[in-house]
């Protein structure tokens, strides 16, 4: 005896909908793992990236550093250079006016200049000669001043004068 109008169905262990439902939660499941490994691929690749770039940048400042040292050195010595040019100047003229200062009648043969001292050798006609047109600038100049002098077989003597700065200044008094 039948008491339904249609034939049944057999059961279905998972109906259309539940296997539609299921199917979706799959798709989303698989769709959420493959975000999930591709972030982390992609955290790895970025963590990978930054240490490369944290190295870089220890290089640079590295770099940097040297650069600024170099600088440095570079600038300190452009300063010695400039300061080096300008004693040189003053030398320059030093030895100039030194040589303006020796008259017509004495020759010089040799003038050594030191930090504290010159020594001048020569010749003159005579002592007289010396004393006048020589020694007087020297005196005004230098704070001690002594000359020994050598008789030459010509009548002429060879002298020798020594010219000293007590003070304990440099010829170069303009430092």
């Amino acid at each position: 005896m039948k008491y339904s109008f249609i034939d049944g169905r057999k059961k279905q262990l998972i109906s259309a909908e539940l296997g539609l439902v299921l199917a979706f939660f799959g798709v989303i499941f698989f769709v959420l793992i493959f975000i999930f490994i591709f972030l982390e691929l992609k955290i790895s690749f970025y963590e990978d990236e930054k240490v490369g770039f944290e190295h870089h940048t220890k290089k640079m400042k590295e770099e940097i550093k040297i650069i600024d040292d170099e600088t440095d050195l570079i600038a300190n010595e452009r300063a010695k250079a400039g300061t080096l040019h300008k004693d040189n100047l003053y030398v320059r003229k030093a030895i100039f006016n030194l040589f303006d200062l020796i008259p017509d009648k004495v020759t010089l043969s040799k003038a050594e200049m030191l930090k504290d001292r010159i020594i001048l050798y020569g010749t003159t006609p005579s002592k007289d000669i010396y004393n006048l047109l020589l020694l007087a600038p020297l005196r005004s100049i230098f704070d001690k001043t002594y000359t020994s002098f050598y008789l030459l077989n010509n009548g002429w003597y060879r002298f020798v004068s020594y010219n000293y700065f007590d003070d304990k200044t440099t010829i170069f008094r303009n430092k």
